[in-house]
């Protein structure tokens, strides 16, 4: 009520206002319409109207004292004869945070309060850090209708000390007591016991009780049992007792719990009662498009099993053998898998496909390329020593077909598989051009052509050929002079239709002479072992003349 110095002149009546309230009232009223009574924090006091004429008295108008413990101001319209018009009350509003009541998590925070004459629907409460700026911002919600209001924030840091304000929607600040802030907890690291009282294979008694041994509040914590071998038999239960039992699913796999509060791991525990298939790294050869494994069966000895592969991020299975011998499961895959790939190896139950036993990460090769070193420290033409070695960087220890051609003789080719980094391989006959192949699953993988002679060669100079006759003196190279040779000619166009050459050997020089040819025709010279005419030393070409 605003104060009105100049406006009773005629003293009509006496203002009534609180310091810390201002009440609202109308001022068109006549003198004696009613007495206003002032209290001013707790205590009241009566003011009589007077009138110019002073014809009131102190019993004419009573006025009383009045004794309140209010906080505010109330002021009480009396009519004529003491009659109550109305009256109007300031009730001051309080909220206070129970902080025993709250819950206090990690990351939230349910805040409880208690007040009076509470407006929570214009009233927000503020969460603020050590610096006061403000976090988050929350909307009063009412709980009961017994003066009990709660609110909720989330995504908190934990261990961290937080603020709380209210704010009205018109910026004003309520006070929330003293002690009007919280701590989120620390997160946990609960140690786990396992009860397995209730757990006996023999009697197919499977249930185990998980304990959390340095439990200590009420809070809600989720445990997830989680099946090694098949997660769809995973389990979930929800106890703030710091217990939980679970019954195992299937006893041929182990399993691992994890406990979470609010999302956080909080304490895990493991358990396994069975022996499980497992590699056995000797046994193990990866290649290029292929997989060979053998695995130690374990108590997985009766199942019925199917082995598969599956390529990272593609969906198709590709079955691969499996096949059990005694204690030992052996994996065979054909060359069916692509080079430098990454593939997953599963064995599962056949009548339960998401059950997995085992599963296994590879890679198969890459196409590799072998550099090949020849060793022919061995190799002696004069004391007839035809051995050879070929270095090769098979650092994987796979298998390696070997393919050695004799240009001179295809009949002396040699095919031979290997593992490792050398191949020895000791020739038929050395006097002639040769390449070795190496095969590694049906890929190319590394070729060298090699001759560790001198070869026959043509004295072009000494060539004679008319059209009836072909003369030229050959040089032996490291052929020796003693080797028993045959050589002759034929017509190109026909290689049945041969005339016999006459050689003549004198030191290194052959003389070879072919008479009664065709004129005007194509010839080929050969000269090939006597003993092996399958082994070519020399060929060379010509056409007689016309005639």
């Amino acid at each position: 009520m605003a104060y009105k110095e100049n406006e009773n002149l005629g003293y009509e009546y006496n203002n009534a206002f609180d310091n810390e309230i201002i009440l609202s009232k109308d001022y068109s009223h006549d003198p004696g319409e009613y007495n206003e009574i002032n209290i001013y924090k707790g205590l009241s006091k009566a003011s009589e109207e007077s009138s110019s004429k002073e014809e009131s008295s102190s019993s004419d108008t009573a006025s009383k004292i009045v004794t309140m413990s209010l906080t505010t101001s109330i002021s009480m319209f009396v009519g004529i004869g003491t009659l109550v018009i109305g009256t109007i009350i300031g009730i001051s509003t309080n909220l206070t945070y129970l902080s025993n009541q709250s819950h206090i998590g990690i990351s939230s925070a349910t805040c409880y309060f208690e007040g009076s004459n509470i407006d929570a629907s214009n009233l927000d409460i503020h969460l603020l850090d050590f610096k006061g700026n403000t976090l988050s911002t929350c909307k009063l919600q009412q709980e009961s209708s017994d003066g009990y209001y709660v609110a909720s924030f989330i995504d908190l840091t934990p261990n961290t000390t937080y603020f709380l304000e209210g704010v009205y929607s018109d910026g004003k600040i309520l006070s929330l007591g003293n002690s009007s802030y919280f701590t989120t907890l620390e997160i946990p690291n609960y140690q786990v016991s396992i009860d397995k009282s209730n757990y006996n294979k023999i009697e197919q008694l499977y249930e185990l009780t998980f304990n959390i041994d340095n439990y200590e509040s009420n809070q809600n914590i989720e445990a997830l049992l989680l099946c090694e071998n098949d997660s769809t038999l995973n389990q979930s239960s929800v106890s703030n007792t710091g217990s939980f039992t679970f019954t195992l699913p299937n006893i041929l796999s182990s399993y691992r719990l994890e406990l979470y509060q609010e999302n956080y791991l909080v304490g895990q525990a493991s358990f396994s009662d069975y022996s499980n298939i497992s590699l056995i790294e000797e046994f193990l050869e990866i290649g290029i498009t292929n997989i060979y494994a053998g695995f130690n069966s374990g108590d997985i000895l009766n199942q019925d099993l199917r082995c598969y592969v599956k390529e990272d991020n593609k969906d198709e299975e590709i079955n691969i053998d499996i096949a059990l011998d005694g204690n030992i499961y052996y994996a065979i895959s054909d060359y069916i898998l692509s080079p430098n790939t990454s593939y997953t190896l599963y064995i599962v139950d056949v009548n339960r496909p998401t059950f997995i036993y085992y599963s296994f990460k590879f890679k198969t090769l890459e196409i590799p390329h072998y550099e090949i070193e020849i060793d022919d420290s061995l190799f002696d033409l004069e004391n007839q020593s035809y051995l050879l070695t070929f270095k090769i960087n098979n650092i994987n220890n796979v298998i390696i077909d070997a393919y050695l051609t004799c240009y001179s003789d295809e009949t002396l080719n040699i095919a031979d598989i290997f593992i490792g980094n050398e191949l020895t391989i000791r020739l038929v006959n050395p006097y002639s051009t040769y390449r070795l192949d190496l095969i590694q699953e049906g890929f190319d993988v590394g070729s060298i052509e090699f001759s560790l002679f001198t070869p026959m060669s043509i004295d072009t100079n000494s060539i004679l050929i008319t059209s009836y006759s072909f003369t030229a003196n050959i040089n032996l190279g490291s052929i020796p002079s003693d080797t028993n040779l045959y050589g002759y000619v034929y017509l190109k166009e026909d290689e049945n239709n041969i005339n016999e050459a006459i050689l003549t050997i004198n030191n290194n020089l052959l003389l070879f002479e072919a008479l009664d040819l065709q004129s005007d025709s194509d010839y080929v010279v050969k000269i090939v072992d006597y003993d092996r005419q399958t082994f070519i030393y020399y060929t060379y070409e010509f056409k007689t003349g016309v005639i």
